[in-house]
């Protein structure tokens, strides 16, 4: 059985560190660049990398800064029942708030 594994982020050298050991496991990684993703809502919710609907994968892990928590939380608010996600929809919002994380 092959597995693929979708690592949405901005690029930087931890994650690609992340995608070789991924390599060694899986089958396919792909890394996803966050800037290129797209949330349409026409009465159901469609994600789009790159104008186009994201293709299906048994994985998908995000990483990014304060700055993309809004777009993190709404692809794994979407796509949480559709593949693995280890982060669940909230901890974006609450791992980039100082002040919730404080209280």
């Amino acid at each position: 059985m092959s597995l693929k594994i979708g690592i949405i982020s901005l690029g930087g050298k931890s994650v690609i560190a992340i995608a070789k050991a991924c390599k060694k496991h899986l089958e396919q990684v792909d890394l996803l660049d966050i800037k290129n993703f797209e949330i349409q809502v026409n009465g159901c919710l469609n994600i789009l990398y790159n104008g186009e609907s994201l293709p299906d994968y048994d994985v998908l892990y995000i990483r990014g800064n304060y700055k993309y928590s809004l777009i993190a939380r709404s692809i794994t608010r979407a796509l949480h029942k559709k593949c693995y996600m280890p982060t669940n929809a909230e901890a974006y919002t609450i791992g980039h708030d100082k002040f919730f994380t404080l209280l």
